[in-house]
């Protein structure tokens, strides 16, 4: 019996090792969220009402839970509820929120809660379904940093580099190529793509038909090593996000080292990003019961 026991926990010990092998391309960052919230390494709104069943003409309240996954304060950090017949809504609901939100830390978000009370809706005949949906807007910061191979003047590189990315942000950031051009300079060929359920944004809550095209992101910093970068724009006219995606090439003077050596590729963004979340809640009018 105690030889079986010693088998199985070995079995399950085998497993659990397997469960946790790593990926050779590892991204480091915070986990997203769960369901009915919204996503990524932004900021996450999620709802925590209990067990609600709000009657009409009742008052009830909603607590929204934000998560802060940015490692920077966001000042001016904006919630929009929309999605409802505005006649309906007697008190308890702002036309917008303003907030300061504390940034994350290396090892956890920043967890502010934002309790909405006295919600009253009223004026309509039947049950009524109250979607609201709150959107929010943010200025986001993604930074890139990888260890690297630059290669000499004949495109040669033959250093083992760690394969650890660190980013944190709404939008990615992939180093598409580098490459030598000539003995001076080294190139570095960026992709930035939106993979989340939110849009840059040039203005918070502007038209939606201007979300997919030509919304900007500022270059904060961009480097190689201790070198700073020359950078420009390959897919658009300017520093710009279309159809979820943008291309650009940063140039660099090479370190004074004529062979291929290992050095640090670094580069931030920064941008305003709108997401959205919304909440289903059922409102009865028992007076037509």
């Amino acid at each position: 019996m105690k030889n079986k026991i010693i088998i199985i926990i070995s079995i399950l010990f085998i497993m659990i090792l397997s469960g946790c092998s790593n990926n050779d391309d590892k991204t480091s960052g915070f986990p997203g969220s769960n369901s009915d919230s919204s996503t990524g390494n932004g900021v996450v709104i999620q709802f925590n009402d209990g067990n609600i069943n709000p009657q009409k003409g009742n008052e009830f309240s909603l607590f929204l839970n934000i998560i802060n996954y940015q490692r920077h304060d966001l000042d001016n950090f904006q919630i929009r509820p929309s999605g409802f017949d505005p006649t309906y809504v007697k008190s308890g609901l702002e036309k917008e929120y303003n907030l300061n939100l504390k940034a994350a830390t290396s090892i956890s978000p920043n967890m502010y809660n934002l309790p909405i009370t006295g919600i009253v809706l009223d004026g309509f005949t039947g049950d009524y379904s109250f979607d609201p949906i709150f959107k929010y807007c943010y200025t986001a910061k993604t930074q890139y940093l990888k260890q690297v191979c630059v290669p000499d003047e004949f495109g040669k590189c033959d250093i083992k580099t760690d394969n650890t990315i660190s980013l944190n942000g709404p939008l990615s950031i992939s180093l598409n190529k580098i490459y030598p051009i000539g003995q001076d300079e080294i190139g570095l060929d960026y992709e930035i793509s939106n993979k989340l359920n939110g849009f840059v944004v040039n203005e918070c809550f502007q038209n939606e038909a201007l979300n997919s095209f030509g919304n900007e992101f500022t270059i904060v910093s961009s480097k190689l090593g201790s070198s700073d970068g020359n950078c420009e724009p390959i897919s658009a006219s300017d520093y710009q996000i279309n159809n979820n995606k943008a291309l650009i090439r940063c140039t660099f003077s090479r370190s004074g080292n004529e062979g291929y050596y290992a050095s640090q590729a670094n580069l931030e963004i920064q941008y305003n990003y709108q997401q959205e979340v919304k909440k289903i809640i059922k409102i009865s009018d028992l007076s037509v019961r």
